[in-house]
């Protein structure tokens, strides 16, 4: 073969065998895996809180029934708003009757006997007149006997004798000041008993009198909304019984919403929190302040209860908070995208770094697997305590994707 064709044909074939080289590598290539590298940054996390909670006031007053008594009908109804003195509730006014008169003779009886604990106390004796004369005789008889004794005039062992009835007299005296101190106090008890008995169902009866003029119906005592109705139409009422309760607008507001402990501990009592409430029609910003943060009872191992505190005068209860803030925290050393982590149990993770080996047709891609340790996190990223190096390149996103320790991949 002539010596041009042989070396035509040979270039040919060095051609070819280039071609199908770089063919099958970029045939290769496409069925990689495809990854995005990133670095871990220095960088805060940001806590997400978000949430809607019912506002409710500070306190809530119960309504007590004041006697016994029958319902006769519910006037209003629960997330109602009523203003002081409107109608709650009408009572039947047989029953109602009937224990407006016994609490009648309980106030003549406790009146009587406030009169005579009061006439007790003011006859105490507080002044024992025999035994001060007796010991004033006593006292002068000692002492004119200490002046004859001096001059010879009595035996030692009169002016001893002297002296011996002085000190018993002085005792006496003494004991019996003690006693009436005693019995001061008891009767003075006594009467303070008597006058709070009285002030009570005085101010019971005062109390049931006005509901009687008011048509038998019990009165709101302040504006508020009624937040929980415990009476039907038709109950036999015993003394002391929740009728209903109200939101005292006097008090602030707040509201509660339960988190995960991940995020409530980014929170302290203090902290100031934006909120939006409907308000009239219209969605009102309004700062409130973190008032509390206590354990949640449903679920005491993950979350907490952070309760709001909200002071805003146009508020009347019922209205619904919306909470959405991002609050960051603290700056941490290298900060991950939580896709980059692959975690084998709860204290096992890992991230996938990249070796790079320079190769004749462009630079070859492997995994290798870095353990490391995690820290706090938040919805997207995760901190990195120990065995990420800063400017490491790791796989960005590792989900769905089946890589093992040396696998190429290639860039997307």
């Amino acid at each position: 073969m002539d010596k041009k064709v042989l070396k035509k044909v040979i270039i040919k074939y060095f051609i070819i065998i280039a071609i199908l080289t770089i063919f099958s590598k970029s045939l290769y290539n496409i069925s990689l895996p495809k990854v995005e590298l990133i670095e871990g940054k220095r960088d805060s996390l940001k806590i997400k809180l978000k949430g809607n909670a019912e506002i409710k006031a500070s306190k809530i007053d119960e309504l007590l029934s004041l006697c016994k008594l029958k319902i006769d009908k519910v006037l209003v109804n629960e997330k109602q708003f009523v203003e002081m003195g409107e109608d709650l509730i009408k009572v039947n006014k047989a029953s109602f009757d009937k224990e407006l008169k016994k609490i009648e003779e309980k106030y003549l009886i406790a009146k009587k006997k406030y009169e005579l604990t009061l006439k007790e106390s003011n006859s105490l004796n507080k002044n024992p007149i025999e035994e001060k004369t007796m010991l004033e005789e006593k006292k002068k008889l000692y002492e004119s006997n200490i002046k004859l004794f001096e001059v010879g005039g009595i035996s030692k062992n009169d002016l001893e004798k002297s002296k011996n009835e002085y000190i018993i007299s002085k005792d006496n005296y003494d004991n019996k000041l003690d006693k009436i101190e005693i019995d001061k106090i008891s009767k003075d008890k006594n009467l303070l008993e008597a006058e709070l008995e009285l002030e009570e169902n005085k101010k019971l009866l005062s109390n049931l009198k006005k509901i009687a003029n008011n048509s038998y119906i019990i009165k709101s005592h302040h504006q508020g909304v009624i937040n929980k109705i415990e009476i039907i139409a038709g109950k036999n009422i015993d003394e002391s019984e929740v009728l209903l309760s109200i939101n005292n607008p006097k008090e602030n507001f707040e509201c509660s919403i339960s988190v995960k402990k991940a995020i409530a501990k980014y929170f302290k009592t203090g902290d100031e929190i934006e909120i939006s409430v409907k308000i009239n029609d219209s969605e009102e910003k309004c700062i409130s302040k973190v008032r509390d943060i206590i354990v949640d009872s449903e679920n005491p191992l993950e979350n907490k209860i952070m309760i709001l505190k909200i002071e805003e005068e146009n508020l009347k209860g019922g209205e619904i908070a919306n909470i959405n803030v991002i609050k960051p925290s603290e700056v941490y050393d290298i900060v991950v995208p939580k896709s980059a982590i692959v975690k084998v149990n709860k204290n096992s993770h890992y991230v996938w770094g990249i070796d790079v080996e320079e190769k004749a047709f462009g630079d070859e891609l492997t995994v290798r697997k870095i353990e490391i340790e995690i820290g706090e996190s938040d919805l997207k990223n995760v901190v990195v305590k120990n065995g990420l190096n800063y400017g490491v390149k790791i796989v960005k996103n590792v989900s769905n994707m089946d890589l093992a320790e040396g696998n190429r991949v290639i860039l997307k």
